[in-house]
């Protein structure tokens, strides 16, 4: 839609387009009202995360701009203690906490797009729940906990180890990942 905009403005103009578009970049860039959105920081190969250090901390560019990066901490500490980015002063460090086991409970009593709600019956695809507690807290486990339940409703799997959930998790999330 922005680019058939781009397209009608700049012929009104009499513009080449890419000039056109130039144009509204460094207006941008030149009001400050750009905001650049990096999510996963931490998967990024690490010539990745060079060329965004110095997008950020070096390029005229990227220091008009804002910045929101998501990344698991070990990597946000990782680089901080290298003095490059996320330090203290100029960042602002959000952390998202885990869903707890009220807030488990709660996802499971919703009822999904037909109406239903799983309720406790999730508690019975767990051999331990206490065993997997951490892995549990992610919102991406639970809803493909949900589709497995929803899917075999009659026979649903049982979860016996922490590492037998996370392998059938990670296959989920890699065939979502691959469709």
């Amino acid at each position: 839609m922005l680019e058939n905009q781009f397209k009608i403005d700049a012929k009104r103009a009499d513009r080449d387009q890419a000039n056109l578009v130039r144009d509204v970049i460094d207006y941008a860039l030149s009001s400050k009202n750009v905001v650049v959105i990096i999510d996963g920081f931490d998967q990024f190969p690490q010539e990745d995360h060079e060329q965004i250090v110095y997008s950020y901390s070096v390029d005229p560019d990227g220091q008009k701009c804002h910045w929101i990066i998501t990344s698991r901490v070990h990597s946000i500490d990782e680089h901080r203690t290298d003095q490059k980015i996320f330090d203290d002063r100029s960042w602002i460090r959000v952390r998202i906490n885990p869903f707890t086991p009220e807030q488990q409970d709660q996802y499971f009593d919703k009822p999904d797009h037909q109406g239903k709600a799983i309720g406790r019956r999730w508690e019975r695809t767990l051999a331990s729940r206490a065993a997997m507690g951490e892995i549990l807290g992610l919102p991406m486990v639970l809803w493909m906990i949900r589709q497995l339940i929803e899917v075999s409703e009659s026979n649903p799997p049982i979860f016996a180890t922490l590492s037998q959930l996370y392998l059938i998790t990670s296959r989920m999330l890699l065939v979502r990942a691959l469709n």
